[in-house]
């Protein structure tokens, strides 16, 4: 039987997904669409498995504490995993400079 993890996510990354998706309609609806089922994805993958993606590298984050999971090509969940707890702390545009999340 496969364990699965609660998901919680913050508001803060509730708010980034949300001016994403508004960001991408404005260009495309479908596209915006395409990536709120990708996040949903996503987020189904963290209930089963979070440790199998890598942690993230970054300046001034403590090593092995954050991972992060790409979805729709250029996305990120920037997460943290507590005993069989997944909290979602970001969800960033690649293309956005990291340090900015952090600051």
């Amino acid at each position: 039987m496969e364990t699965k993890y609660d998901v919680f996510i913050s508001d803060s990354a509730k708010d980034m997904l949300r001016q994403h998706v508004r960001f991408l309609g404005k260009v495309s609806l479908p596209a915006a669409k395409r990536l709120s089922a990708a996040y949903r994805e996503s987020i189904k993958d963290l209930e089963k498995n979070p440790e199998r993606f890598p942690f993230l590298e970054m300046d001034g984050i403590p090593t092995r504490l954050y991972r992060k999971c790409l979805f729709f090509d250029r996305y990120e969940l920037i997460f943290l995993i507590i005993d069989r707890a997944v909290f979602v702390d970001a969800v960033r545009d690649c293309r956005q400079d990291p340090q900015k999340l952090f600051s």
